[in-house]
């Protein structure tokens, strides 16, 4: 009889307690963590929040009649740890469905393919401090170091001919006929002629005349040098594709998906808290590339604030967005269910198009 009684017991609690569970998702008010991150979730000016993730989960939790509030976070590591030490039930963002975070958190099925895009500015299109780095390029100070130095060697040797004979120009000590000869190579390279000083020696004079004679070739060799540099600085972009980041200054998102991708291919870049930010540091010359998921570069982009700036047509490293949630989440195996009839609604489909102007195949 006592053994009876005591499964009865048994029996009675467990059923309660899966009551309970099963309460969380029905009755009690659900806390969903959120970062903003245009345009899945788009914070409004009078503080309500809006976007693709925002009204997909709205959506979902409303139709099952379960009550719900937001929580902002900051960061996306700071809403990534409220969800692995359960502060939040849910969270949703532009949150990417990685192997690292899956050991921390649990996540829903995909219910957005993304892939990460490269942000450049514009190829005609360059800011007062780009324009004044490619006037400095590494081909102009190539140039002009070779130009340096053939110089330096002609003024040592008009020093040779002109110092015992000429000392008045060309006298005094080593690095002052030197410098006189060099001083006088110039001049004659630029076809200035101050007249300040000239070689009386045969020797120098035959140097003279054939330097001159060179000069209009050297002149017209470092024009078209420095002409070419410029053009092609001022035509052409530094990125083309990814295999050019790693040859220039790339920027993305602290903690994100994108950073990891630039760390795992040791691509060396700058961290930015914001995708603002990160976006004016490619509009005022701080960086030659942004890297980040293309959905959200586009977004920002097609809002007109950042004319300048154009995003590559390449692809690559595809993201995979969800729904996050606590180790063991009793939420994970309706939430799938809901996701999976939802993203194939007719819905999802004009979520897409008002906010990324298509639809999801």
């Amino acid at each position: 009889m006592k053994t009876k009684l005591l499964c009865v017991i048994a029996l009675l609690l467990f059923a309660i307690q899966i009551s309970y569970a099963d309460s969380l998702s029905t009755k009690d008010t659900l806390i969903i963590g959120t970062k903003e991150a245009e345009p899945f979730v788009i914070k409004n000016s009078d503080g309500s929040l809006s976007g693709m993730s925002i009204n997909l989960i709205r959506d979902i939790l409303t139709d099952s009649e379960i009550e719900f509030k937001f929580q902002q976070f900051g960061s996306l590591d700071k809403l990534i740890q409220a969800t692995r030490d359960s502060s939040v039930d849910l969270s949703i963002s532009a949150i990417s469905i990685t192997p690292e975070r899956e050991l921390l958190i649990d996540f829903s099925q995909p219910y957005f393919i993304s892939s990460l895009g490269i942000a450049v500015l514009n190829k005609n299109e360059k800011t007062f401090i780009t324009q004044y780095l490619d006037f400095f390029s590494g081909e102009f100070l190539l140039v002009l170091l070779g130009l340096s130095i053939l110089l330096v060697i002609f003024g040592v040797i008009f020093w040779l001919f002109e110092h015992k004979k000429n000392p008045d120009q060309f006298g005094g000590s080593f690095i002052k006929g030197i410098g006189s000869g060099f001083w006088y190579s110039v001049v004659t390279l630029c076809t200035v002629g101050y007249g300040d000083k000239a070689p009386k020696t045969l020797g120098g004079r035959i140097v003279a005349t054939l330097f001159m004679i060179k000069s209009l070739v050297i002149v017209s060799s470092f024009t078209a040098a420095i002409t070419t540099s410029l053009t092609l600085g001022s035509l052409g972009s530094k990125v083309d594709s990814k295999s050019d980041l790693y040859n220039v200054n790339v920027g993305t998102i602290i903690s994100s998906s994108s950073a990891h991708y630039l760390t795992e291919n040791k691509i060396k870049f700058f961290g930015y808290k914001s995708i603002s930010q990160a976006l004016k540091g490619l509009s005022d010359g701080e960086i030659d590339a942004f890297v980040y998921d293309r959905p959200i570069i586009s977004y920002n982009i097609n809002r007109g604030e950042y004319k300048n700036i154009s995003l590559l047509s390449e692809t690559f490293s595809i993201q995979y967005y969800g729904v996050a949630m606590p180790k063991g989440s009793s939420l994970r195996k309706k939430m799938n269910v809901e996701l999976l009839d939802y993203i194939d609604s007719e819905a999802w489909d004009k979520i897409n198009f008002f906010y990324l102007g298509k639809t999801i195949d």
